[in-house]
């Protein structure tokens, strides 16, 4: 079994696959207005078979419809328009999803004013 072991590893990949993929976030809705939109750091786990955290893998960030946010490669998204996205981290062709609801900023008052 160690003679396996070591030979899984010869190639330079990881001895022990990824199973799963956990997507979170400290919140699920972000606000956007004529000032740009706000950002939240999404948290990807990734999980062997039995459970154990796995880290030192690479993780591809992506979004979904991509023009209601934008997700960088740490997995830092910036809201972009008022909408419903879905945040995608993958990782050895595993894939885990977190939703998010973009706003509006609410307008606090309106001024009306007329000519003369």
């Amino acid at each position: 079994l160690g003679a396996l072991a070591l030979a899984s590893c010869a190639d330079g990949g990881p001895a022990v696959a990824v199973f799963s993929v956990e997507v979170t976030a400290p919140s699920a809705t972000l606000l956007v207005g004529p000032g740009g939109g706000q950002t939240v750091q999404m948290t990807a786990t990734l999980r062997s078979a039995s459970g154990d955290v796995l880290t030192g893998r690479r993780i591809e960030w992506s979004v979904d419809p991509w023009g209601f946010a934008f997700v960088d490669d740490n997995g830092l998204v910036t809201a972009r328009l008022p909408g419903t996205a879905v945040v995608r981290a993958r990782s050895e062709e595993r894939t885990g999803t977190f939703a998010i609801t973009i706003a509006a900023v609410p307008i606090a008052s309106v001024d009306i004013t007329t000519p003369g």
